[in-house]
């Protein structure tokens, strides 16, 4: 009876010694199982995929930038062939992506989901590097978010699926764009205004070559203006679409790396109103580009001198003191100071006619007293090394900034009545 309790209980020890290594084995198995399907996609090695993509487009070589784009898809290659081609075309110098956060790498599959925010420099040679995360206003730099999901094809990453997001995109982003390039500037229009890119590259470089005299004042020269033509259904969409009445055009800064100048051309009746607009626009590039406008979000204390300055490049001869929107102010009220307030949202023809009228007077007045030369440092100390108006008149004309009231606010009798 013993030897068989005896081997008996050999026997048990035996079966739970297998059992036991074969639970063991078991578990390692489907641990190592487990591994397998939860490593098959790895964002670190998709976003090399990415990172050389980003320098291809720079360097110039389409070979290596669609060799990131799933070849078996002919519309997303169509797409990505347009994007290379436009960014190409408006100087691209930097461009990088970012995950706005860790994409989460799915169970059992390679496909990799990111959200991503590209920034980019167009004719910038010192392109900044800095990761949008440290721009949460995105100030300084100019950026595009996108929707990517990247799957393997062949064993390498490939994007498979390529979403452009945002609500503020560009015109290049989601629009088919046609291309001409003059002297100083690079012009993009839709299908619609395809037809009015000889006159305008024409126009706008014409334009250019007085704005860009005002860049020995402002240290300010783009290598190239870039402009867009919209027409009606771009006007609505360009960067989130125009939606004060009284605007035939805008200068939209892309951070303090840029700025694109955006035409509403259905309101380009003849040759002197597209000139016009387009000196005034330039005038917003020279005067503002690279400016640090973080501070003036939500209080803009000097939009009157900004749209003044504009004006001022925009009109000639530059002491023209008899246009529409000085005829507009006649028999109507003088302001206590030519410091006329920001316009607000839903502000009328009129309210902006006398916004820009004044403000165009103010300029004209101090390049009139002082010159032209002072005026513009009067107009840099306030709008790019954000001096007080004392402090910047001060550094200007030698004179409190109440004296340059007084003495524009004189005039402005003399001109307005």
């Amino acid at each position: 009876m013993a030897a068989i309790l005896v081997l008996c209980g050999g026997a048990l020890v035996v079966q739970k010694w297998y059992t036991g290594m074969r639970g063991d084995q078991e578990a390692a198995e489907v641990a190592a199982w487990a591994t397998e399907q939860a490593t098959l996609g790895s964002w670190p090695e998709a976003r090399k995929v990415l990172a050389a993509q980003a320098t291809a487009l720079v360097s110039g070589d389409e070979a290596g930038w669609m060799a990131a784009v799933d070849a078996s898809q002919p519309e997303l290659q169509g797409y990505y062939q347009r994007l290379y081609a436009t960014m190409r075309e408006l100087g691209v110098t930097g461009w990088s992506y970012f995950s706005d956060y860790e994409p989460l790498e799915n169970f059992g599959t390679s496909e990799i989901q990111a959200n991503v925010t590209v920034s980019y420099c167009l004719g910038v040679l010192d392109c900044p590097r800095t990761s949008p995360a440290e721009d949460t206003l995105h100030l300084e730099l100019a950026t595009v978010t996108q929707k990517l999901v990247l799957d393997k094809r062949d064993g390498a990453y490939k994007i498979i699926e390529s979403q452009q997001t945002g609500k503020t995109q560009p015109p290049w982003q989601n629009t088919e764009l046609t291309f001409a390039t003059g002297d100083r500037v690079v012009v993009a229009a839709p299908a619609s205004e395809r037809g009015r890119l000889p006159e305008v590259v024409a126009a706008a470089d014409k334009a250019a070559a007085e704005a860009d005299k005002f860049a020995r004042y402002t240290g300010v020269k783009p290598g190239k203006y870039h402009l867009y033509l919209a027409g009606d259904k771009e006007w609505g969409s360009w960067y989130g679409g125009e939606k004060e009445t009284y605007a035939v055009g805008y200068a939209h800064a892309t951070g303090t790396v840029g700025t694109d100048v955006v035409l509403e051309m259905s309101a380009m009746d003849d040759a002197g109103q597209l000139a016009q607009a387009l000196r005034h626009e330039f005038g917003h590039v020279v005067t503002l580009n690279g400016a640090d406008l973080s501070g003036e979000l939500i209080l803009d204390l000097n939009q009157w001198l900004k749209e003044g300055v504009a004006d001022y490049i925009g009109l000639l001869p530059r002491n023209k003191v008899d246009y529409g929107r000085i005829a507009a102010l006649r028999g109507k009220p003088l302001p206590k100071d030519i410091r006329v307030d920001q316009l607000t949202e839903g502000a009328t023809s009129a309210d902006a006619a006398r916004l820009y009228g004044y403000g165009y007077l103010a300029v004209n007045c101090m390049a009139t007293k002082y010159g032209e030369a002072r005026t513009m440092t009067f107009v840099n100390a306030a709008l790019r090394q954000h001096k007080t108006n004392d402090a910047a008149a001060h550094q200007a004309f030698g004179v409190l900034f109440s004296k340059v009231n007084s003495t524009c606010l004189s005039y402005f009798r003399t001109i307005v009545g």
